[in-house]
């Protein structure tokens, strides 16, 4: 089997140009770089980096395509692509133009294959409730139909709420509230794994 080294980061929640840095010693977007600068000097060689959601605080669509230019730049250095995911704390709207530049998306969810392997990306980000998480039947749907075109092919989901966890019974209201119904449409399939942030 072929390694594939993932490095999975969540909740940048990267001050916006407008916004104060919450009095933070270090600003967010020195950590960010920080991570990828350690990267280069543990030469990791990641073959993805994803980004789990809550990219930006109070950003607007001029913050979402700087950031857009700042990874791609990053993404050239290290040799891997970086993918993002929407967080409860981002504006679907402002990143829809300035990320990317289709304004009316109802979601923003996708699908890369490598090695092999299907990445699914999905937008639990919940308009309604702005902590709990949601996947909507059409995005469903969607996963559904992709898992029943390769029904043996290895499968990882990535995804800004988690599922579920034991530890995590006083805060079921931060969760992917409609959890039973993306378990349904993975049972029988070859899922790899779940990467989720928010918590």
């Amino acid at each position: 089997m072929n390694k594939f080294t993932i490095v999975h980061l969540s909740d940048p929640q990267l001050a916006a140009a407008a916004e104060p840095q919450y009095n933070q010693q270090l600003p967010p977007a020195t950590k960010l770089q920080r991570i990828f600068d350690d990267i280069v000097a543990h030469d990791l060689q990641p073959d993805l980096i994803v980004i789990g959601g809550d990219l930006l605080t109070g950003g607007t669509s001029r913050d979402y395509a700087q950031l857009r230019t700042y990874l791609t730049a990053q993404s050239e250095r290290l040799q891997a692509p970086i993918q993002v995911i929407l967080g409860d704390q981002d504006d679907r709207e402002a990143f829809n133009q300035g990320y990317l530049g289709e304004p009316h998306q109802p979601y923003y969810a996708y699908k890369q294959v490598y090695q092999n392997m299907d990445f699914y990306f999905l937008d639990s980000k919940w308009e309604p409730n702005k902590e709990a998480g949601w996947l909507d039947r059409e995005q469903l749907d969607w996963l559904n139909k992709n898992l029943h075109l390769a029904p043996r092919r290895r499968a990882f989901l990535f995804l800004h709420h988690p599922l579920d966890a034991p530890a995590l019974q006083g805060m079921r209201y931060a969760l992917l509230q409609n959890n039973r119904e993306l378990l349904a449409i993975l049972h029988g399939h070859n899922i790899g794994g779940i990467f989720a942030g928010h918590l």
